[in-house]
């Protein structure tokens, strides 16, 4: 994976095969060679609106984990790269499709608004944890904002697999949910159970 984030001018994050990212020195920015893409690219993210992703803009990301359960449809994706503005290590998590991933890195993809959970900078101890002990420090930090839709209101264990950018099982995490919301599918009237991870 060789991925770069840059901004669209809809507020969007979109991450980019960094072979298909030029920087230009003069005008401070990144462009590409697709004319249409850069009609739709934001040439300088100083607007308030991008506030949340100027630690990540630009970042070129370069290795990634990602954690799957067996009940759930979709991956969630830890991508870390260089800041190299700060010299800080960038973090990006996203979900995705299960097995994306692969096509991700070769075409690239539009992040909406429920695809990316969070991203920044660490600072902290940079050479001394491996790429899968930030994983597992970030999900543990987060794992209380995420969400999972189902169909049943029951608690339930979900046993989540943490992978490394090779494919290797490095970790199993077992943990229980609770509801935390009811929603109503507006175009099949079925009621969908909001569940949180305890």
């Amino acid at each position: 994976m060789d991925l770069r984030l840059l901004l669209l001018e809809c507020g969007s994050p979109v991450l980019l095969p960094t072979g298909a990212c030029i920087y230009s020195t003069e005008l401070g920015m990144y462009y590409t060679p697709d004319v249409n893409m850069n009609t739709k690219l934001v040439l300088t993210p100083h607007n308030s609106n991008y506030d949340k992703f100027r630690k990540v803009y630009g970042v070129r990301f370069t290795r990634y984990t990602s954690v799957r359960s067996i009940t759930l449809n979709q991956d969630m994706v830890f991508m870390f790269g260089n800041n190299q503005r700060s010299g800080d290590i960038a973090f990006l998590v996203i979900r995705m499709p299960q097995y994306l991933m692969y096509r991700v890195s070769l075409c690239g993809l539009v992040l909406g608004k429920n695809d990316l959970l969070t991203c920044g900078c660490i600072s902290e101890i940079r050479e001394m944890i491996s790429y899968e002990d930030y994983t597992l420090m970030l999900f543990d930090k987060f794992k209380k904002h995420m969400t999972i839709n189902l169909f049943t209101p029951n608690p339930r264990t979900q046993v989540l697999d943490f992978y490394s950018d090779d494919g290797r099982l490095f970790y199993i995490w077992h943990l229980n949910t609770v509801l935390h919301d009811v929603k109503i599918d507006k175009t099949t009237d079925r009621e969908i159970y909001v569940m949180k991870f305890q």
